[in-house]
């Protein structure tokens, strides 16, 4: 490349740190001032319109070249880059007016990444509803998170093997995450310490363990995505990889389903009426970690339990009974991971995974502040009107 002419790189800001991204710009840009002809590929539109003369912006029905050569193309008018002058709302001002249709979904629904992100949101949300819905009715929320961190170094060992392997990361995760649980389970059983404390014990030496292998082994970019996950990056596998987990995971709650219940409701009859018990509470937790697993490459393994736990928090002020729930709690993930995707679309600073996890959180709040279960704020205003009725009416009467 040192006397090539022209030079044709594809996504070269991939897999790389904000301060080598610098770097590589600036080298992009000393080449361009020597003369040399770059094409470069590029998802971040404020690079390509702050650094790039000339663009093209594909994407099926959309289409639009900008030469814009000394012209700021966010308020250029004629064949330049529409901005809000033109009515093009913030970052998207590359897009047709006539291919966007005036409407904000066909938008949205124009990009492939954004079609596999919001199906991978759908598609968790109806695996991880009745696994959350159970976890918070068995008191058992943050053995979830803690056991989406203790996958951590099963992951990366997978990763440092097989590297980005879908099926190997995922059967690494899924072995390291059981062994964390089983063996909580077994130090309780022979040691003085109780099953929480041995488990947060354990999940975080994993997830020491884990971080340290994955910063030897990878960049701080890898590590970001294992955390944080990247929803608007998923490949074919990783979207089968969902659809496979969360088949199974309907399966497997219905194979379960009535001594899953019983031992939640009443868990001193069911060990009376069963010695299996355990069984079943291995195969829940099974399901469990793999819907975790699943859920890593889209939310990270810090944001994957968020979607397993909060949407079923909220949906528990609505509802007293456990159908309602797993429906109102998959209502409610996916919403908020609908949502989610339609923030960091539109706004730039809006990261996706956290955006769709926020989202939950306002649905919880809300849900927290006027759910019949929980403060209930308009139903006891309605209550002290009434009451305040009945009191009018008695001292009326004794008047009378």
């Amino acid at each position: 490349m040192q006397d090539a002419r022209l030079i044709i790189l594809d996504e070269p800001f991939a897999a790389v740190d904000q301060s080598t991204e610098a770097d590589l710009m600036e080298l992009i840009l000393d080449w361009s001032r020597q003369g040399r002809s770059l094409m470069v590929v590029l998802h971040n539109l404020s690079a390509v319109l702050e650094h790039c003369s000339s663009a093209l912006l594909m994407g099926r029905a959309l289409r639009l070249r900008t030469d814009a050569r000394g012209a700021d193309p966010r308020t250029t008018g004629g064949s330049g880059l529409h901005g809000r002058r033109s009515g093009c709302p913030d970052r998207r001002c590359g897009l047709d007016q006539a291919a966007r249709k005036g409407t904000v979904v066909l938008e949205f629904l124009e990009f492939a990444f954004m079609r596999k992100a919001i199906l991978a949101v759908i598609i968790l949300s109806l695996g991880m509803a009745p696994v959350g819905c159970f976890l918070v009715l068995r008191r058992l929320s943050l053995a979830g998170e803690a056991m989406s961190h203790a996958a951590i170094p099963g992951i990366a060992l997978a990763y440092a093997v097989a590297g980005l392997s879908v099926l190997s990361m995922t059967l690494g995760g899924l072995i390291a995450g059981l062994g964390v649980a089983l063996l909580s389970t077994l130090v309780s059983r022979v040691t003085l310490l109780r099953e929480d404390a041995s488990m947060a014990t354990l999940y975080l030496l994993a997830l020491a363990g884990g971080i340290f292998l994955l910063s030897v082994r990878g960049t701080a970019v890898n590590l970001e995505g294992f955390l944080f996950g990247n929803v608007l990056g998923l490949s074919d596998g990783t979207l089968v990889l969902i659809g496979s987990s969360t088949t199974l995971t309907l399966l497997g709650m219905a194979l379960i389903l009535r001594p899953l219940v019983l031992q939640t409701v009443d868990p001193v009859f069911a060990r009376s009426q069963s010695r299996y018990g355990w069984l079943i509470r291995s195969l829940f937790m099974i399901l469990v970690v793999l819907n975790l697993i699943a859920g890593f490459r889209a939310l990270g393994t810090l944001m994957a339990v968020g979607l397993m736990i909060v949407p079923a928090t909220a949906a528990r002020y609505w509802v007293n009974a456990l159908t309602p729930m797993v429906i109102l709690a998959f209502v409610f993930g996916a919403g908020s991971g609908l949502l989610g995707l339609l923030l960091s679309f539109w706004f730039d600073n809006v990261p996706s995974g956290p955006g769709i996890i926020l989202v939950a959180g306002l649905v919880f709040l809300v849900s927290l502040v006027f759910g019949q279960n929980g403060l209930d704020l308009l139903g006891r205003l309605r209550g002290q009107r009434t009451r305040s009725t009945i009191s009018i009416k008695s001292t009326s009467r004794k008047k009378q």
